[in-house]
């Protein structure tokens, strides 16, 4: 079925009217504000204000942490009686203790004006992507009616002006569509997809975007979910898949079912039908859904399950526990209850535990409020302690990790000047130690890494370490014997971390202590096992030490190194 006259309508049908030490995660008690509160939410929203953006539907949204706010780009618009209208402007709503919408200035060319492309957000380089859609490659591109997509664009947000390019990746891409479901797998550092209309196309696609942006194809044909779309999607990142619900039957309006499924991203990826306890919900699609990481839980809110009427737009709200088979919950939210609604993307707000979800569409009139539902919870974020050593043909790594919701990780590296990129997926052992020995590095050269794991706020990169490679000597005989050496890293007074670099001579048993002027022993690290080469260590950070002075001894052999640090405010 063709839909891009469809698609440009007003309404789906004629208007109906004018260490690995894991982090507990919630079960569903809570003082905060109430234990039922804790488990179904309260819903509140937010008053509307001039210059708010105005309602719409079938738009994009991330959440973006390093700024605290929602953005949502896009989507599609109309008043009746006139044309609907589509849009490609970026707004935020900061997620502070005063919400407030603006518009954002970009720079660099744009995407064209679209509605339901496919989203994702690479956390690592602060970016949005954006796949597809129903509208104009460029702004106000050539085909009045608009067209289906398949351009690939990226939001550049670490600067101080966001700004647009469009990426061209390498492969076969796949066919233009729009309302299909996609996640954005930082293990991985890709972008992955599923289905949407145009056709009704049945594929799985994946856009590495590690390195240069390259389409990966992904074959799942003996097992995968029928075509469809309006599917609900997350990222499920304790157990590293995707999960989707619902979605059409057809390439048509009406038809929707309501099968679960999980795309395991770990490996070669495959598909899985699961089969939770409870009843489902019934079928439906283009409803919003939000993976919350404090009670390991998707949580769905809307949607519209095909039938004729107005009471087809839902309004309610879903749970489904993703621990063993996972379990269904209607929720029972307390607070005023928002209008039924479809097309819209919520996302999960990690600082006050809530869900937040702008427009949509009720059947009768495009929306344009802004919709909390929040739980009152606190979430832990996990912490990162880095030790490193090379030789001139690799560099080793090992991470203590505390307070993960899960053992999947990865570990990012990066040059001065250059972005991050993953190199590797790592699975944390059970007591929450990572290691990874990198083979390809370069002699001379000084590499940073760092780990992303999973937490109840969200994917944590942290346990940066800086490694200088040795250079390899070749040609002259015997290289020179490595000296006991110590040096601290950094500032000093020390205020953030505080870091060490020393050298071993042999791998024999070597300790590395922290002593207060007292004498009292701080901190004892037993270094030996990192073998003879140059070494960094982190040793903890201020706040935990206090002000004073500190020193740091370094022995192995009978021999021992000292070096002195002020630990400031």
């Amino acid at each position: 079925m063709d839909r891009s006259s469809i698609s440009s309508r007003p309404s789906r049908w004629p208007r109906l009217a004018t260490r690995l030490v894991f982090a507990t995660l919630l079960s569903g008690t809570s003082s905060t504000p109430a234990a039922s509160d804790a488990v179904n939410g309260a819903w509140s929203v937010l008053g509307v204000a001039t210059g708010d953006p105005v309602p719409r539907r079938e738009y994009a949204s991330i959440y973006d942490k390093e700024n605290n706010r929602y953005l949502i780009f896009g989507g599609q618009g109309w008043t009746y009686p006139g044309p609907s209208q589509l849009f490609n402007e970026v707004w935020q709503l900061t997620l502070g203790d005063s919400p407030t919408w603006s518009q954002l200035v970009i720079s660099g060319p744009s995407p064209g004006e679209r509605h339901s492309p496919q989203w994702g957000y690479d956390e690592a380089r602060e970016r949005l992507l954006i796949f597809g859609g129903y509208g104009h490659h460029t702004p106000s591109g050539p085909d009045p009616q608009g067209q289906y997509l398949n351009d690939v664009w990226q939001l550049d947000l670490s600067g101080t002006t966001p700004t647009w390019t469009e990426l061209i990746p390498t492969g076969t891409p796949p066919v233009g569509r729009l309302a299909g479901a996609a996640v954005y797998d930082p293990l991985g550092q890709r972008f992955v997809g599923f289905g949407g209309t145009s056709g009704l196309p049945c594929d799985t696609w994946e856009l590495d975007l590690s390195g240069a942006p390259a389409w990966v194809p992904i074959n799942t044909i003996e097992t995968r979910p029928s075509a469809g779309y309006g599917m609900a999607s997350i990222y499920d990142p304790v157990r590293n898949r995707m999960v989707i619900f619902g979605g059409s039957t057809s390439d048509g309006y009406f038809g929707t079912h309501n099968e679960l499924w999980a795309l395991n991203l770990t490996g070669d990826p495959q598909w899985e039908r699961l089969y939770p306890a409870a009843p489902p919900p019934s079928g439906r699609r283009t409803l919003s859904a939000i993976y919350d990481p404090l009670r390991d839980r998707m949580v769905l809110y809307g949607g519209w399950d095909g039938g004729p009427n107005i009471e087809a737009f839902l309004g309610e709200t879903w749970a489904l526990s993703l621990a063993g088979f996972g379990e269904w919950a209607q929720l029972a939210p307390t607070g005023s209850t928002p209008v039924q609604r479809d097309a819209m993307a919520a996302i999960y707000d990690p600082g006050s535990d809530r869900m937040v979800v702008f427009g949509g569409w009720s059947g009768e009139l495009m929306l344009g409020d802004t919709q909390f539902l929040e739980w009152g919870g606190s979430a832990v974020g996990a912490s990162l302690t880095a030790r490193a050593g090379a030789t001139s043909s690799a560099a080793q790594l090992e991470w203590d990790v505390v307070s993960a919701t899960g053992p999947h990780a990865a570990v990012y590296r990066r040059q001065i000047g250059t972005p991050w990129s993953s190199i590797a997926p790592v699975i944390a052992d059970a007591g929450g130690n990572v290691q990874y020995v990198d083979p390809t590095v370069t002699p001379g050269a000084r590499y940073a890494y760092r780990l992303v794991v999973s937490s109840q706020q969200g994917p944590v990169f942290g346990g940066e370490v800086w490694v200088d490679i040795p250079n390899q000597v070749t040609g002259l005989g015997p290289a020179a014997p490595i000296s006991l050496a110590l040096r601290h890293l950094g500032a000093n007074p020390v205020r953030d971390r505080l870091v060490v670099s020393f050298a071993l001579p042999t791998s024999e048993p070597a300790r590395i202590e922290v002593l207060d002027l007292a004498g009292r022993r701080v901190v004892s690290r037993e270094v030996g096992a990192l073998g003879a080469g140059v070494h960094q260590l982190e040793l903890g950070s201020a706040v935990n030490f206090g002000r004073g002075i500190y020193f740091i001894r370094l022995a192995q052999s009978g021999r021992t190194r000292s070096t002195r640090v002020v630990i400031g405010d």
